[in-house]
């Protein structure tokens, strides 16, 4: 004679187990959300992520310099990975520019300069939180449709002053052909490439 544990119906025990089923198969759906989100995203959410944290590192240093100031430029160099953050402080007009991270040791991480009277015609407040792009992803893009290497490209983002819209440019330096050698030594000649923030990095045009 086989023993066993029979449940009746409305059994407390009974309830328990379904609930625990029923628990354990949502835990299970979340786990595999969380899998698919993170196998999608990549390493540009990771660099997105990363210009987010700095944008707002760099704004607390630009705060300490000029309380009230407006982030209005973020900035990247591939040569030397550093990002450029740009503030209007107009109580007293001027612009704070904060550049770095330096990781180098013994180094200031942040470096702050001030640039008196700055132009009149800034673009609008930038608010990094809801930018779609990363600098990095941008710099790739310009570097595939360009031909040229990452280190010689330099990114910027600012809202457009009329619509608002934000647009990415990259500035590109390339090689100009030389004369078969007799002439003078190669020159650079520089290419912009500009895209939405909105858009697709694929479709990033330069000229």
């Amino acid at each position: 004679m086989r023993l066993g544990l029979v449940f009746p119906h409305g059994s407390p025990f009974r309830q328990t187990r379904t609930a625990g089923l029923s628990v354990g198969v949502a835990l299970l759906a979340l786990a595999l959300a969380v899998v698919l989100i993170t196998s999608r995203s990549g390493s540009g959410d990771s660099a997105h992520a990363e210009m987010v944290r700095l944008a707002e590192e760099a704004t607390s240093i630009a705060a300490a310099e000029a309380p009230g100031s407006v982030l209005y430029l973020l900035a990247y160099a591939g040569g030397s990975g550093l990002y450029t953050f740009r503030f209007n402080d107009s109580i007293h007009s001027r612009d704070v520019v904060v550049t770095g991270p330096n990781n180098e040791p013994g180094a200031l991480r942040w470096e702050v300069t001030q640039q008196e009277a700055p132009s009149a015609d800034r673009p609008p407040p930038l608010d990094v939180r809801i930018v779609q792009k990363s600098a990095r992803a941008i710099l790739k893009a310009a570097a595939s449709a360009s031909g040229a290497s990452e280190w010689s490209i330099g990114v910027h983002l600012a809202a457009e002053r009329t619509s608002g819209d934000l647009v990415w440019v990259a500035s590109v330096a390339l090689p100009t052909p030389g004369n078969q050698g007799t002439g003078p030594p190669n020159r650079l000649r520089s290419i912009r490439c500009e895209v939405d923030d909105a858009a697709s990095v694929s479709s990033i045009k330069c000229q």
